[in-house]
């Protein structure tokens, strides 16, 4: 007896998985028979995987500063914060374009802590006599690679936003000219911009 309920449990089975590779065959293929009207339907599903994407363009590798004259000296000598340097001297801007699927923080630093300046005799200019700011108006020092990020909400160097927002960004920039430190020749300083999924 219990030999032909196994037997009856083997037969079961195979029905079982014949029942599933019909079921598997008829969803690439169908037949009508009969009719009319004779309808055959089946069902495709397309799939496919969205990378994460970032891009990040600057409207130009290098930012030329306007003309620098003593006004600017004056203005640092008596300012009380980068707000307060010179207006229309030593200033530039640059534009930052973001396309993203996601959201995103863009951090804004220097790999440097001083200018390049030629002549070399004079290599102390600090990173932070260059400011920058998103509205022309609130200005924010730059710092040096590990130095401290302030939130966006202090207007500091770490910023955060939607994909969905407006992606363009005008970034604009102040310099700070000290009479005792600045001697005359060709200042550089490099802005770095990095761009990362949040």
């Amino acid at each position: 007896m219990s030999s032909i309920k196994s037997t009856l449990r083997v037969a079961l089975a195979l029905g079982a998985m014949t029942a599933m590779a019909t079921t598997a065959q008829a969803q690439v293929s169908c037949d009508a028979i009969g009719g009319p009207p004779a309808t055959c339907n089946l069902t495709n599903t397309a799939s496919a995987t969205a990378p994460s994407l970032l891009r990040l363009t600057l409207s130009s590798a290098t930012t030329a500063l306007s003309a620098i004259t003593s006004d600017a000296f004056d203005a640092t000598a008596a300012a009380a914060s980068a707000n307060d340097w010179h207006a229309t001297e030593g200033v530039g801007s640059i534009t930052l374009e973001v396309r993203a699927n996601q959201t995103w923080i863009l951090d804004i630093d220097s790999p440097a802590a001083t200018w390049d300046v030629v002549p070399l005799t004079h290599t102390g200019k600090d990173v932070g006599d260059i400011a920058w700011s998103l509205d022309a108006t609130t200005f924010t020092p730059l710092t040096a690679a590990g130095g401290v990020q302030l939130d966006a909400a202090a207007a500091g160097a770490t910023l955060s936003r939607l994909a969905s927002t407006s992606n363009d960004l005008t970034v604009s920039y102040r310099t700070a000219w000290k009479y005792d430190t600045d001697i005359p020749g060709d200042y550089e300083v490099v802005v770095r911009y990095t761009l990362t999924a949040n």
